[in-house]
């Protein structure tokens, strides 16, 4: 059975960005919506450990399907890794309209977006600059950013 996941903020729309996502809904084939899976908080530190817990939740929930508006490289290549195929909504939408849309299927890591901690990462010997391969953490101002959820 193919299960659909779709990143959610809290108007229930699709998340602008797969690593902003509050929530995920789940869905059947048919379009039943199934559940909600609630994410771990954004958090400064433990970005790494947080996006490797949501792979794990999707996996255990039997997710084999995520649409997506935006999504980072490594992010889209741990997700075709472990087997998911991940398409692209061409606009924020509600989850149920994204259902029977045309999307685009993701099929390479490059085709994600390229993040400010994988621009800075890459100018020190591509280290992770969120601390989770052991690379300190640098400060890094944060102007005209903002999260969601706080």
């Amino acid at each position: 059975m193919t299960i659909t996941a779709i990143p959610l903020l809290n108007d229930g729309s699709l998340s602008g960005h797969f690593a902003r996502a509050l929530r995920f809904a789940l869905y059947s084939p048919q379009g039943e919506h199934l559940s909600d899976l609630a994410l771990p908080p954004l958090s400064d530190e433990g970005h790494c450990q947080r996006n490797h817990a949501v792979l794990l939740q999707l996996k255990q929930q039997g997710v084999n399907r995520v649409v997506v508006r935006r999504i980072g490289q490594k992010m889209l290549g741990k997700l075709l890794a472990a087997g998911l195929r991940v398409y692209q909504a061409n606009r924020r939408a509600m989850p149920e309209a994204l259902l029977n849309a045309e999307l685009t299927e993701l099929t390479s890591a490059e085709q994600g977006s390229v993040g400010a901690n994988q621009r800075t990462s890459k100018s020190h010997g591509g280290h992770c600059s969120g601390g989770c391969c052991g690379h300190a953490k640098r400060a890094q101002p944060k102007i005209g950013m903002t999260r969601f959820g706080r």
